[in-house]
């Protein structure tokens, strides 16, 4: 069973002894790792459609886990209850309005108690922003480059007081910003040479969308001040 960069990442945040939810889990790679490893103490992986369920489910067989890792059909919390009492859950691989969407719909009662590991393939800033106005507070970032795309791993816990979030923080995320990794680096540089180079075709054009290139200027000017 191959394990992409992306998903190692995500193991390695996975807090020792978690009873953990994969949502979205693309054929329970990640709590059959962590099964087999021992580190988690149970998990369900849930899908929204039958189909890939069934892949889980034959993939979890497979890898002879089925005494630690169950199930389960539903949209995101949705099959879930404290009764289970998870304190762990895993978002991965889908939009940030998608995933922040799924947020909003859970069970308070659920994220109270929980670790939540997220990696929004888009529109982070959206996801940071939502942790924030629930008090969930970012305690881990990691940033992974894997096949020609930047992936932003974000790991929060509820908070009884959170520090409201600068704009910078939520476009480049509080702590990856100050960590300022090369992977980090790189994303943004790319970015700054994609920004400028539209931003220099509208300044050309015929007709220019002077809303379009006041946008871009400011986050050319973000970009540059965060890697400065």
């Amino acid at each position: 069973m191959k394990i992409s960069k992306r998903l190692k990442h995500i193991i390695a945040l996975v807090p020792k002894h978690a009873r953990l939810v994969d949502i979205g889990s693309d054929h329970a790679f990640v709590p059959i790792k962590l099964a087999q490893t021992g580190q988690i103490d149970f998990a369900i992986a849930s899908e929204v459609a039958a189909g890939p369920l069934e892949i889980s489910k034959q993939n979890i067989a497979a890898q002879g886990v089925s005494a630690q890792v169950q199930t389960r059909l539903g949209s995101g919390f949705d099959p879930f209850t404290p009764a289970d009492r998870l304190n762990t859950f895993v978002i991965a691989g889908m939009g940030g309005e998608l995933m922040t969407s799924l947020l909003e719909a859970a069970d308070p009662a659920l994220l109270q108690p929980a670790t939540l590991i997220l990696e929004p393939n888009n529109q982070e800033k959206l996801v940071r922003q939502w942790l924030n106005q629930h008090q969930m507070g970012i305690s881990q970032e990691e940033i992974v480059a894997e096949d020609n795309h930047y992936y932003e791993i974000i790991v929060a816990q509820p908070q009884t007081q959170t520090k409201p979030l600068t704009a910078t923080d939520l476009q480049f995320g509080p702590r990856l910003r100050r960590q300022k990794s090369a992977v980090f680096v790189e994303k943004w540089t790319h970015r700054l040479q994609v920004d400028e180079q539209v931003l220099a075709q509208l300044s050309a054009a015929k007709t220019v969308d002077f809303t379009r290139v006041r946008e871009l200027e400011l986050d050319v000017k973000a970009i540059k001040g965060v890697l400065a």
